[in-house]
């Protein structure tokens, strides 16, 4: 062996060395980060499924009021149209009463 050959072969296995050490930070770090990928990804996946129940919830919630809104309009409207139908039933027999007294005070004007 020439000695120019020892530093060549010493620096081949420095460098050898140090690759297999970048190698493996390489790898370290590439497992740290697709740990953190699918942890990020498994929250994610959970805050999507929370997000979607409650936005369930919500449109359940709103269908129900809705709902309800309707019913009460019904109620009010069926409500309105009953005072009006009795309110035009007092007016008529008020009417009827008013028409049967003008006609009792013409007759009683009629024979003074």
């Amino acid at each position: 062996m020439s000695t120019n050959s020892k530093p060549t072969i010493f620096r081949l296995h420095r460098l050898k060395n140090e690759l297999e050490e970048a190698k493996q930070e390489y790898q370290q770090n590439l497992l740290q980060t697709q740990s953190k990928f699918t942890n990020e990804m498994s929250s994610l996946k959970e805050q999507i499924s929370e997000s979607q129940f409650h936005r369930d919830s919500l449109q359940k919630e709103a269908s129900l009021l809705r709902d309800k809104v309707d019913h009460v309009r019904l109620e009010n409207l069926t409500e309105s149209e009953e005072t009006i139908v009795e309110l035009e039933r007092i007016h008529e027999r008020e009417k009827h009463i008013l028409l049967d007294d003008n006609k009792r005070l013409m007759a009683e004007l009629d024979k003074v």
